[in-house]
């Protein structure tokens, strides 16, 4: 303890209770010693228990102002030792000689003023805390102690309080030791609630700061509030603790200060909430809304807290993805043609509306779909349910402008053609969507559909899969009609894929040719095309 190590009454080798004239003859002596440089020394360092002193003239001088007036005399003396009886001073041979357990023996033998004070620096100096408060307990409770203890330091003319001395030696123990490792050591009710007093104050002091402090983030910013509440959580959960430890929940200190630190912790979160853009937001206000319900200890705040988290509970998926989403139904909306106008305003739209008006709104959704796909996953039934919405309304729209192509055309087939080219094409991007069984058969259906029209059109372009209608031996075998999709859907959307079908038309009727009358090659051919039509037949088929 610091009080010891640099006690007054030590640094000058003197019991509390030491005439002036051995004060002054030490001080002469220091003096002399450290004129010519020499180190001094007094049985009263007592070395062997406290960490050496290196005096100066300066730490002399101060030591002397410090017991300038009674009261710091008395002071300094609760914490240092004092030599009154015969029986001190066989007790301080021993301590002296390093032999303190035999010195505490001495002093046990007979209770008194002196013999209670030497046990209680004795017990600091070995940091045995409880020991030496139970040992004050007894001193400072008689007044007759107290009274002889401070007569024999100041004299008789010496006007102190018992309960100043008392809270005086306390303040300091609580100063060196701390109250929190202190107070298990306390069992007279008055000291206790002295120190919890003592230890409360600067808690509710230190948490009510932090509370302003966070309060100043008010209107600067979502992720100012945030950090403010974030910071807020975190420097006070250490104090708050602190003060439940030392007060009831009970208690309307503790109630007062925990319900502000909830109040503020919540209304962080949900100015954070409302004023932000961050997918993780519910997260994030969440861990803060939470923690402000398990603080919070009055009833309203209680409720109001609950009221919040039960709010943020109820935000699903959806929160993480809002914006895409919103996006994405703005795209439906203008695919369905415009459900916000009347009757006649989406039929003349409808009217004026191309394949690749169509095909441009799937591609302004795919960056959005992508996005959800990342942020959900590609099994996510709120994104499956999002995306085949968006396939089966492009689907529709491309079936409603082909319907309306074909009204128009008056059997003109070849002013179809360019129209049938450019849904296929448009369909190939749309198949490329995630999309559920269901909306997959739909969009299967039409692609099938439009790719038959276009051959029909196109005879040409038949070229059917030779070596797949040779192996099963029918052109609408509906393992040909996978393949045939898969050529269309995937295929003939990429740049390798169109040159695969030019060189497969270019070769495979000769190889047809060749192999008809083989029917173990056809049987190997086909088990081959079995087994990569397996892998693709979810998606094209």
């Amino acid at each position: 303890m610091k009080i010891l190590q640099n006690n007054p009454y030590r640094l000058l080798g003197v019991y509390a209770n030491s005439p002036t004239k051995e004060r002054l003859a030490n001080h002469n002596r220091m003096k002399a010693f450290l004129k010519v440089g020499k180190p001094v020394s007094f049985p009263l360092d007592v070395s062997q228990y406290l960490s050496s002193i290196n005096r100066s003239e300066a730490s002399v001088a101060d030591a002397e102002a410090k017991l300038t007036l009674p009261k710091e005399q008395v002071l300094y003396a609760q914490f240092w030792f004092v030599k009154t009886t015969p029986l001190d001073d066989v007790a301080f041979n021993h301590l002296f000689a390093g032999e303190i357990d035999k010195a505490e023996e001495i002093w046990q033998k007979r209770e008194c003023a002196s013999s209670l004070q030497n046990l209680i620096v004795c017990a600091l100096m070995c940091g045995k805390y409880a020991e030496a408060i139970s040992l004050a307990g007894t001193l400072y409770c008689n007044t007759q102690y107290i009274n002889q203890l401070v007569a024999a330091v100041v004299g008789m003319g010496g006007n102190f309080n018992v309960s100043d001395l008392t809270f005086s030696f306390i303040d300091v123990l609580c100063d060196e030791i701390g109250t929190n490792k202190l107070l298990p050591f306390i069992t007279n009710a008055i000291w206790k609630d002295y120190i919890k007093d003592k230890a409360v104050k600067p808690i509710i002091s230190h948490i009510q700061d932090a509370i302003d402090v966070a309060h100043k983030s008010k209107g600067k910013g979502a992720t100012a509030r945030l950090e403010a509440g974030r910071t807020l959580m975190r420097s006070t959960k250490d104090m708050l603790s602190d003060l439940r430890r030392l007060l009831s929940v009970s208690d309307i200190q503790y109630e007062v200060i925990a319900d502000k630190l909830a109040q503020e912790i919540l209304q962080c979160g949900i100015d954070y909430y409302n004023n932000t853009n961050d997918d993780d937001a519910p997260h994030n206000a969440m861990i803060l809304q939470k923690y402000a319900l398990s603080v919070a200890v009055g009833n309203l705040v209680k409720n109001r807290c609950k009221e919040n988290v039960d709010t943020l509970e109820k935000v699903g998926p959806e929160y993480a993805v809002r914006n895409e989403i919103k996006f994405l139904m703005n795209i439906i909306k203008q695919l369905r043609g415009g459900e916000d106008h009347d009757k006649y305003s989406r039929i003349m739209f409808k009217f004026g509306r191309s394949i690749s008006d169509v095909q441009g709104l799937v591609e302004k959704s795919i960056p959005y779909i992508n996005r959800m796909k990342e942020k959900l996953g590609s099994s996510d039934d709120l994104y499956i349910k999002v995306t085949s919405a968006v396939v089966s309304t492009a689907v529709n729209a491309i079936v409603e402008i082909i319907n309306m192509q074909q009204s128009l055309s008056l059997g003109n087939a070849d002013g179809l053609k360019p129209v049938i080219s450019a849904a296929i094409s448009a369909m190939g991007i749309i198949g490329n969507i995630d999309m559920d069984t269901m909306t997959r058969q739909y969009y299967n259906r039409n692609n099938s559909t439009l790719v038959s029209m276009n051959r029909r059109r196109n005879p040409s372009d038949d070229g059917a899969c030779y070596i797949a209608t040779m192996a099963y031996g029918d052109y609408e075998h509906p393992q040909v009609l996978i393949l045939r999709h898969f050529r269309d859907l995937y295929l003939a959307q990429r740049n390798w894929g169109k040159w695969f079908i030019k060189t497969y038309y270019k070769y495979s009727p000769k190889l047809v040719e060749k192999l008809k009358n083989h029917t173990l090659i056809n049987k190997f051919i086909r088990k081959s095309l079995d087994g990569f039509i397996s892998c693709i037949k979810n998606k094209y088929k």
